[in-house]
């Protein structure tokens, strides 16, 4: 493998190496504080939620303390009439356009007996009836009928076997809440079926589901849920999907108790931007470590790579024509020009070596033939290397014919 392409094989594994450090990084920090602010944005529609709901109740509220702190309510309550009551709640038996907004208004006396009701199915636009579920309440022993002063009131959930309602109710007093408190008047509306659910919906623009917590098992995701909500007002959040986000809260009921948990839906748009984002994120390193890659491969290239192949050619030539007075040339003040003095100075040595070599051989072969003996040299294999001149008068031979063969010692 050459230094070019290990080189680049280097820049591609730490470029890659950087990016998956960074997109490891990126998920903790830059995503993790997406998500930290999907979170928390999601508590806030769920609160948004809490706050639409009681909202709905406080117009329900509105529309009985029109009605429940008045002279003409208070005076009538001493005796109730038809006339009134039809005054109250409309002519009709359906009620009248402002009633028909309810499931469920009851006018009671002091003693907690029904004076007057109106029932309304608003699925259907037909009376409906009072039912009995909601009759148990109407009692002056149940805190849904006790108002400890004449501006008390009392609203939230009641849980019916027939659904949630939503309730209000105020004591009947004078105008300026002057007593006595002369009775009760209730209005009730179921949170699902009567339209409240849906119109929070509207309202939010989330998607929103209720599960009573005295009715049957919970399904999975409201029972994990329940666990990690310790009271009214905790919230949980958690995500469905890469693209749903619920978020979930207790809602009590007028006694207090836990009677509903409440999930909202909603999409994951912070979270889906937070990835854009490490997609991006993620993007930009990888291309800015491939400009990196190219301009260190480009710097390389143009300042070792090609002075170490120049060099290597010089080398090589050098070598092949066996010229110890050739020299490579390098330039600059770096490790690559100092190989090149270093090589240099080696062909120098070698140089100095090989005319040594050419002075002392005449005087090696004309000592050689004129000592009074036969004189050879052989290899460590026993092949001839030279013979002498005497040796070469005694056996009639040339060096020519004997050199390459071998001899015994």
């Amino acid at each position: 493998m050459t230094v070019r392409r290990k080189t680049l094989l280097i820049i591609a594994l730490t470029c890659l190496g950087l990016v998956f450090v960074l997109y490891v990084a990126s998920r903790s920090f830059l995503l993790g504080g997406f998500i930290k602010l999907e979170q928390a944005s999601a508590r806030e529609n769920i609160q948004r939620v809490v706050n639409t709901l009681d909202q709905d109740l406080s117009l329900m509220d509105r529309f009985n303390y029109n009605r429940s702190a008045a002279n003409e309510t208070h005076n009538a309550m001493v005796r109730p009439t038809a006339k009134f009551v039809g005054s109250l709640f409309g002519p009709e038996a359906t009620g009248s356009r402002g009633t028909q907004l309810y499931n469920f208004i009851l006018l009671l006396d002091a003693s907690g007996h029904v004076v007057a009701s109106r029932g309304y199915d608003l699925l259907t636009n037909t009376s409906a009836d009072i039912p009995e579920s909601l009759k148990a309440h109407l009692s002056l022993t149940d805190p849904l009928l006790q108002y400890a002063t004449t501006t008390s009131k009392v609203r939230g959930i009641l849980m019916l076997p027939e659904g949630a309602l939503l309730i209000v109710s105020r004591p009947i007093v004078k105008t300026h809440f002057e007593g006595p408190i002369r009775g009760s008047l209730l209005t009730a509306r179921y949170l699902e079926s009567g339209g409240d659910l849906k119109g929070l919906e509207k309202t939010t623009g989330l998607s929103l589901v209720v599960h009573r917590l005295d009715g049957a098992q919970l399904p999975a995701e409201f029972e994990e849920a329940r666990s990690h909500l310790s009271g009214p007002g905790a919230t949980y959040v958690h995500p469905m999907s890469g693209t749903v986000l619920c978020g979930y809260t207790l809602l009590n009921d007028i006694y207090g108790k836990p009677a509903l948990i409440l999930r909202a839906g909603m999409p994951r748009v912070i979270y889906q931007q937070g990835r854009l984002s490490q997609l991006y994120f993620v993007g930009a390193l990888l291309l800015a470590g491939i400009v990196f890659g190219g301009v260190v491969l480009l710097l390389l290239e143009k300042s070792v790579i090609s002075r170490l192949r120049s060099l290597n050619n010089s080398v090589r030539g050098i070598a092949n024509s066996g010229d110890a007075s050739a020299r490579v040339h390098g330039e600059g003040h770096d490790e690559v020009a100092n190989l090149c003095e270093a090589i240099n100075r080696m062909l120098g040595s070698l140089q100095l070596s090989q005319k040594q070599k050419q002075h002392a051989e005449p005087r090696y072969q004309t000592f050689m033939n004129n000592i009074p003996a036969n004189a050879l040299i052989k290899d460590s294999h026993g092949r001839i290397l030279y013979i002498n001149e005497p040796m070469s008068k005694t056996y009639n031979v040339k060096l020519e014919d004997l050199q390459g063969k071998l001899v015994a010692d």
